[in-house]
């Protein structure tokens, strides 16, 4: 960490004679000085968004793509020369969400440095105006980039808010770029499910909010790695081409990284509004007596933190004939409906492909998992659902989701005596005092579905929040951790900053939300989780069990099966999509394997039953000679060396600038 921290400050040039600030804030910066262990959002300096503008041509953009680490320059905008667009989203920053999410930016650019003042106090963002024309024309929609490729032309400018002991002050400030450590880039552009002057111009619907808090995380996430760990990192995001969400398997990097972005989601964005961020009038507007019916646009992004804050997205959600998140209303009057014919999808053996895209167009987003049809409880999840394999649970998003906010919210990072401090006057220490500290988290998370919380309980999960925010951040840079297993196990391990308590409560927590699957301990340990019953009966059994672990060096097994078998790609004509389609033949789905192998013979069923359990290819040749039983070898070669060529062309993109495959995107 120290060697961390020099870096950072031997990158940041302090400021130079071209460079203006108050003489105050130049003291605090040549100040030796630690970033504080934040306990509230008020302690903590947020950073300045500004508006910048791309001058783009098409000469430019055609150099960009022929020659090696070709640049593309921005510049800040004066505040003076801002659009109507860009006043309106400036003033859209000051909700209390978005200023939340600010100070987590800030906070852990502070944290990369080892100093409050020696970071980046900007956020560029880029939305419509005529200079940014040819991005917009891109259509990458809302989404965040951090690269090298992109330099700042000019100064760092603006007004911005600095800390000078517990007052604010603001100062219009200049800093050159070669002053200050590189900063991500947002971008605020149309989407195809929405336009952004719908989002501004409904600022009740909150939508923007709950986008820009996720691009913040995917900013300050690759802002704390170096520039080769993140180009790295983004040819491993774009192996699979399956689309992402939540319930989408892709591959173990895209679903760490939209994954976190997610879990800040169902922290501070639309669905948490009801504890923390909306002002009364928009709590009104959403929830009227907390059963309101909101918008369907709104519906999208509410669901999937719902679900992420339940934990569905731990079960198969592909087992389409007994699990699904929604209530299925549509009925198509042709035949039985979609449920009918997706039960004769997977049993028969023939393959319709017209029939079988009629059946599955209401994926997207249209009914089963964000519609119109009724939220499922989990009660009738876990009775008619499947926990999903390790193998795909570790490439899914909302499972990803799921583990961060579960990390993060239950206290399982802060440290011991803090956490012990929140029940001093009950007299517990140790695995009691977390015991304690569990149950009254989970009945804060029933009482949040009928009431907001009270002043004292947000105070106390604030703290909480950001004492394990901080540890969470520090073992990412550490770690350089771009997939789940990578984070947890690092901080099981003794590399981490995580005492053993902290350990043992963090492996409590990993085993609590995967039900004890991604671990190969023994069957009555796992057999605890099965259950909330199962665990209140033999708690103390479980922590024994866990600290027996630690102290044998073997505690990272609750994760052994994540990321066990190697990843081995497969890219083939999707008769269901109407495109080429690439994925790892490992965490395949049943209705991937008939789209792939046009039909739903018995070794095809074979296959997805194999792969349900998590059992799956040691190799391409182990595929091959599968593929081989049912004479359809030389397509499963085909599949793979398509897919190894077009993977092969992502190597460029630590060479030549590929501005999609670059981006983080938001939904």
């Amino acid at each position: 960490m120290k060697s961390l921290i020099s870096l950072s400050m031997a990158t940041l040039l302090l400021i130079g004679c071209k460079d203006q600030a108050p003489d105050r804030l130049k003291e605090l910066m040549k100040q030796d000085a630690q970033t504080p262990s934040y306990s509230s959002f008020a302690e903590i300096t947020p950073i300045t968004p500004v508006p910048s503008k791309f001058n783009l041509s098409i000469t430019r953009l055609l150099a960009m793509a022929l020659f090696n680490k070709q640049s593309m320059k921005y510049e800040i905008v004066p505040d003076g020369e801002y659009n109507e667009t860009e006043k309106k989203i400036m003033e859209f920053y000051k909700h209390p969400g978005l200023q939340k999410s600010l100070k987590l930016l800030s906070y852990a650019r502070q944290i990369k440095s080892g100093h409050p003042y020696r970071i980046n106090p900007f956020v560029p963002f880029a939305t419509r105006r005529k200079e940014n024309a040819l991005i917009e024309q891109m259509g990458v929609g809302p989404a965040a980039v951090v690269s090298d490729l992109f330099k700042l032309k000019g100064n760092y400018q603006g007004v911005i808010t600095y800390k000078d002991g517990s007052t604010d002050q603001k100062a219009p400030v200049s800093f050159s770029s070669k002053s200050l450590p590189l900063s991500g880039l947002m971008f605020l552009m149309d989407h195809q499910v929405f336009a952004l002057n719908e989002l501004i111009s409904n600022p009740d619907l909150n939508i923007l909010q709950d986008v820009i808090i996720h691009e913040f995380t995917h900013i300050w996430n690759n802002e704390m790695l170096d520039e080769q760990t993140r180009n790295q990192q983004s040819i491993e995001n774009n192996k699979t081409e399956v689309g992402h969400d939540t319930q989408i398997v892709s591959n173990p990097y895209l679903a760490f990284s939209e994954g976190l972005a997610e879990s800040f989601e169902a922290l501070y964005g639309t669905a948490a509004s009801k504890i923390m961020n909306m002002t009364d009038h928009e709590r009104e507007v959403f929830f009227g007596n907390f059963n309101a019916k909101i918008s369907k646009s709104l519906e999208f992004l509410a669901n999937r933190q719902t679900y992420i804050r339940r934990n569905a997205y731990a079960y198969n959600l592909y087992d389409f004939k007994n699990c699904t998140l929604r209530a299925v209303n549509a009925i198509d009057s042709s035949d039985a409906g979609p449920s009918k014919a997706l039960e004769r999808l997977l049993t028969e053996e023939r393959f319709d492909a017209d029939a079988a895209k009629k059946a599955l167009a209401w994926l997207n987003f249209d009914d089963r998992f964000y519609g119109d049809g009724g939220r499922v409880s989990t009660a009738t999840l876990k009775k008619n659902c499947s926990v999903d394999s390790p193998l795909r649970l570790g490439a899914k998003e909302g499972f990803v989701a799921t583990m961060i906010y579960n990390i993060l919210y239950s206290g399982s990072l802060v440290d011991s005596a803090d956490l012990e401090k929140e029940y001093a006057y009950k007299g517990q220490k140790g695995w009691k005092a977390y015991a304690s500290w569990t149950k009254n988290y989970e009945q804060d998370q029933k009482t949040l579905k009928r009431a907001l919380a009270n002043d004292e309980r947000q105070a106390r999960n604030e703290r909480i929040f950001l004492k394990g925010f901080r540890k969470l951040v520090e073992n990412i840079i550490v770690s350089k951790a771009g997939t789940l297993k990578q984070l947890i196990s690092h901080m099981l391990s003794s590399e981490s900053n995580l005492d053993r308590e902290q350990r043992v409560r963090l492996a409590y927590q990993v085993m609590k939300v995967s039900m004890g699957s991604l671990s190969d301990l023994d069957s009555e340990i796992v057999s605890y989780f099965s259950s909330p019953a199962s665990l209140r009966d033999h708690q103390q059994q479980v922590f024994e069990n866990l600290e027996r672990l630690d102290n044998e060096n073997k505690i990272d097994s609750v994760v052994s099966k994540l990321d066990s078998l190697p990843a081995i790609y497969v890219s083939y004509k999707s008769q269901i999509d109407d495109g080429q389609k690439r994925l790892n033949i490992n965490v395949a789905h049943h209705i991937d394997l008939i789209d792939m192998f046009s039909g739903n013979h018995k070794r095809v069923k074979q296959l997805a039953a194999r792969l349900d359990k998590g059992e799956g290819f040691e190799s391409a040749d182990d595929f091959i000679a599968f593929a081989a039983t049912f004479d359809q070898d030389d397509l499963a070669r085909t599949m793979i060396e398509q897919a190894d060529k077009e993977i092969g062309g992502l190597d460029q993109l630590e060479k030549k600038f590929k501005f999609q495959d670059l981006m983080n995107h938001s939904l």
